[in-house]
């Protein structure tokens, strides 16, 4: 197997030269392939070749576009096509302050020093993020860490959306490019006595298949420019974020006044605009479903066969009409559970005051977290919700006994990987199967004889465009809809805090009094859990946009762009030999998928098993404990 690069020393060779990097692999030195040995091996074959070596490498990228940051602190990292990993130099989400921040306590939180205006602001201008807490507090290999299992948990979902991506797009430019080609052949009218609404040229088989092609590039390179609008505004969010929790932790309530309504606002401004160029592209791609259902509605009226798959794409389209008109509805509905939160929040605030006052300081957190709880709808928490979190701190409980309810959470978070590992399998299953079809219709293309190919035939190839055509149009849905819950959240947030949180603080003022210290506590864990939120939506959101991008930049752009001079082909060695062009460019995507899943899903699954080794042991080790502590009935702590 390849030799990783974890760390290169300073000043060394190899640091020297320049051209190793951590995270690179080295695939062969001086000619002896490392690949296809075992790690002893690898690392002999390294030992005994000399000062002078001659190395092939591989750049080995840390995080998939569609996973979380923090799962890479525990995977191997693979070698796989730098246009679907970003290197976490690159990814503007990674920050060591914000990970630490989302790892803290409120009480070590709470404890942070306060500074003087001109500190503050000096430290916020030069980008100093040092944070004097203790790491002992840190538990040493994270057990119970949402913020590592949970993207080993939700992992295998946002593999699909690649995959799905990989699959759909190229292939529905690359099918329609073949159905214009055969079209170029001979032209024919659609039907006369058919109610058409969108189709402009009923007159013109060829002339519409035009329309389809323009409409598709204007969906696709919608979409493409979009995401790269959205990546813009995402890269501005972390930079704030951040500047928000130093404000309500380590400024004073006079900068909180002056600074956090903008900081927040900001933020808001850029999910708003986000929001809405997602849901323009979602309206193109809808436009142009509806345009492509009722071209295959008119050719497949006297073919039975190509009807019945016509009519069950169109029954495909409108469950997904109904499910973006029932997640229209539950937006609406969390939106109004926001408010409905918000104005109850000052009654929850004097019920939380009344409770914690006899209550430790230590405790005011957890109850502080429960009425941040509150305020979730609970919609937003269920398991198949995008963005697929469990509505719950990412300062959950540490341990640093064994016992019994430590040993009972640990069980817990070991079945949640085990049916996590089983889930990757079957979508790993499914999205193999996926490819063996696409291939099937692939290899149609490479045997189509021009001579003898009929309309119906034709059609057939068009409705397996339309196909991948939905299940882009089903991505942007599921994006439009993420967009529209961030909004939603941080429009929340931003009104908590300026009509809340400073309310509270002008009350206070007005007094002469300082700001309560439990009031304090309620308010930044309100802060910090939706900054958290906030940050982990926006983070998966410009991670998708550069996924989509880099996507659409390798394989969709300049193709569709090449569709418009298809129906002037002139003979039909010209429209075969365009087709078997297609033909390996789609065999060589799929091939590129099914290698890159499988390597994903090989590394994914040492990833998670590793993950639940970890938790074993501690379990081992619990039992271990009990039965000492039942011989000698003394009480032992974790080593």
């Amino acid at each position: 197997m390849p030799i990783l690069i974890s760390k290169i020393f300073p000043n060394l060779p190899a640091d020297q030269s320049g051209q190793l990097h951590v995270g690179d692999a080295i695939l062969s030195v001086n000619g002896k392939d490392l690949q296809h040995v075992s790690h002893e091996e690898a690392v002999q074959i390294l030992k005994t070749a000399g000062k002078e070596v001659e190395l092939e490498g591989s750049i080995y990228a840390l995080i998939l576009a569609l996973v979380m940051s923090s799962i890479s602190e525990i995977t191997a990292k693979p070698s796989n096509p730098r246009f679907i990993f970003m290197s976490p130099e690159s990814d503007p989400f990674v920050d060591s302050y914000m990970k630490t921040i989302s790892r803290m306590s409120t009480k070590e939180i709470m404890n942070l020093p306060k500074l003087s205006d001109v500190e503050f602001l000096d430290q916020l201008e030069r980008g100093y993020d040092f944070i004097p807490v203790s790491t002992k507090s840190l538990n040493s290999i994270n057990l119970f860490d949402s913020t590592i299992d949970e993207p080993i948990e939700y992992q295998p979902d946002l593999e699909n959306e690649w995959e799905d991506l990989m699959d759909a797009g190229p292939a529905s430019i690359n099918l329609l490019g073949s159905v214009m080609a055969i079209a170029s052949r001979k032209d024919f009218p659609l039907k006369t006595d058919f109610n058409y609404t969108l189709v402009k040229y009923p007159e013109s088989f060829q002339a519409t298949l035009m329309q389809v092609s323009h409409d598709m590039y204007r969906a696709l390179y919608g979409a493409h420019t979009s995401m790269e609008s959205i990546q813009v505004s995402m890269r501005q969010i972390p930079t704030l974020l951040k500047t928000a929790i130093k404000l309500i932790t380590q400024a004073s309530t006079v900068l909180n006044k002056a600074l956090l309504p903008r900081t927040l606002a900001s933020i808001g401004r850029y999910a708003n605009e986000s929001a809405a160029v997602a849901r323009a592209s979602l309206e193109r791609f809808e436009y142009l479903q509806v345009l492509l259902h009722e071209v295959l509605e008119v050719t497949t009226l006297t073919n039975s066969d190509n009807k019945e798959t016509a009519e069950k794409l169109a029954a495909e389209a409108e469950d997904i009409r109904k499910e973006k008109k029932e997640m229209d509805n539950v937006i609406a509905d969390i939106t109004a559970q926001y408010e409905t939160a918000r104005k109850n929040l000052e009654k929850t605030r004097q019920d939380y005051h009344n409770a914690m006052k006899n209550v430790p300081g230590d405790g005011w957190d957890s109850h502080a977290w429960n009425v941040y709880a509150s305020q979730r709808p609970a919609e937003t928490c269920k398991r198949n919700w995008y963005g697929r979190r469990r509505c719950r701190s990412l300062r959950d409980q540490q341990f640093a006994d064994y016992s019994a309810e430590a040993q009972q959470k640990a069980q817990q978070a070991l079945n949640i990987l085990k049916e996590a590992e089983k889930n990757s399998k079957n979508i790993y299953n499914q999205q193999m199967n996926k490819q063996n079809e696409l291939e099937s219709v692939i290899n149609n293309l490479t045997t189509i004889n021009l001579h003898e190919l009929s309309i119906n035939e034709t059609i057939k190839i068009l409705l397996d465009a339309t196909k991948n055509i939905a299940l882009l149009q089903g991505q942007w849905s599921r994006l439009s809809r993420f967009f529209s819950t961030l909004t939603i959240n941080t429009e929340h947030t931003q009104k908590v805090i300026l009509q809340d949180f400073l309310g509270v603080i002008s009350d206070a003022e007005l007094i002469g009094k300082p700001l309560d210290p439990i009031d304090e506590t309620l308010f930044l864990v309100l802060l910090v859990e939706s900054v958290t939120d906030i940050d982990r939506d926006s983070h998966l959101l410009f991670l998708m946009a550069k996924t989509y991008s880099d996507v659409s930049n390798a394989y969709m752009i300049e193709q569709i762009a090449e569709l418009s001079g298809v129906l002037s082909l002139q003979n039909d060695d010209d429209r075969e030999t365009y087709l078997k062009e297609v033909a390996n460019k789609s065999r060589k995507i799929s091939m590129q998928v099914k290698d890159l899943a499988t390597d994903r899903q090989r590394e994914y699954e040492l990833v998670n098993f590793s993950r639940q080794e970890q938790y074993m042991k501690y379990i081992e080790e619990g039992m271990l404990q009990e039965e000492l502590n039942i011989l000698s009935n003394i009480e032992i702590g974790r080593r």
